[in-house]
């Protein structure tokens, strides 16, 4: 059995960047988030991907709840 791995990234609001013109930054965790769940699929990983959001103390209930092996933190 493989082992999983969980991706854990900034959960994408687009409406809190949209005023700043980030919207570019967001897509870009995307992007990235795909890069790591492809790259760890094709070595055989079961993956699955978390996306955390504040309050930090639910993000903290979220990661304490994950069934997996290894965690990929993208998480800032």
């Amino acid at each position: 059995m493989c082992a999983r791995v969980a991706v854990v990234y900034n959960e994408p609001i687009f409406s809190r960047y949209h005023n700043r013109g980030e919207e570019a930054a967001v897509l870009g965790v995307l992007d990235a988030v795909e890069a790591v769940r492809q790259s760890l699929l094709e070595l055989g990983y079961d993956v699955i991907q978390i996306p955390l959001a504040p309050p930090l103390e639910q993000a903290r209930r979220q990661i304490n709840k994950l069934e997996a092996e290894l965690v990929f933190n993208l998480f800032e």
